[in-house]
């Protein structure tokens, strides 16, 4: 088998023996320290980006908190609002209906102090809200 030639063995050995080292000094002296150099950068700015984002993210739970802190207060004057016009809807409607078994006296000035009610509890409220 020619593979296994005593006489031709010996110099592809000596041949594979001056590439492979050939190429591994090439890749030592000029592929690894560029190589190394990127390594280096990506870890510094790894480093860099992990410092920033916790600031970032200690700003988005400040943002999250302030974002729920308003939410609850709205939802709760949103709250209000609607008890109170819920409270002015039955007063309304109990008015109405008392009207309607007087035999509808004085419709029109029962309006007007309806419409009078109305406007105090509005004020009364912004005066609480402003608080």
């Amino acid at each position: 088998m020619p593979q296994f030639d005593k006489i031709t063995f010996f110099s592809q050995i000596f041949w594979l023996n001056i590439t492979f080292w050939g190429f591994y000094f090439i890749i030592l002296s000029t592929f690894l320290p560029k190589v190394a150099v990127v390594l280096k950068t990506r870890k510094k700015k790894l480093v860099l980006s992990l410092s920033e984002s916790t600031g970032l993210n200690q700003e988005h739970l400040l943002v999250d908190s302030n974002r729920n802190k308003c939410l609850s207060s709205v939802s709760e004057k949103s709250r209000l609002c609607v008890e109170e016009y819920l409270s002015l809807g039955t007063l309304w409607k109990n008015l109405f209906l008392e009207l309607f078994k007087n035999n509808l006296k004085d419709l029109k000035s029962s309006y007007y102090i309806f419409s009078y009610l109305i406007l105090i509890k509005k004020i009364e409220f912004l005066d609480n809200d402003s608080l």
